[in-house]
C-alpha cells in the first residue's frame, strides 16, 4: 500500500461508526453514516433515500439495459 493512504491512529476511549453503501462493478455510490440501528425499517429508509442517486450515476441516460 502507498504510504500516503496511510495515516497514524490513537486509540482512545473508542466509538463506534456504522456506514452504509451501495457499490457496483464499476462505481461506488455515496456511504451513508447510520445513526439507528439497522433494522428492516430502517434499511428500507436508507434505500428509499439513496437509492434513485445511486441509479443515477449508474444510468445516467434511464437505459437499465444498456
Amino acid at each position: 500500500m502507498d504510504p500516503s493512504c496511510k495515516i497514524t491512529t490513537l486509540k482512545a476511549g473508542g466509538g463506534k461508526i456504522m456506514v452504509w453503501g451501495m457499490i457496483s462493478w464499476s462505481t461506488l455510490g455515496v456511504l451513508i453514516s447510520v445513526d439507528t440501528i439497522l433494522n428492516s425499517a430502517a434499511y428500507l429508509n436508507i434505500v428509499t433515500d439513496h437509492d434513485n442517486s445511486f441509479m443515477a450515476i449508474m444510468y445516467p441516460y434511464g437505459d437499465a439495459h444498456s
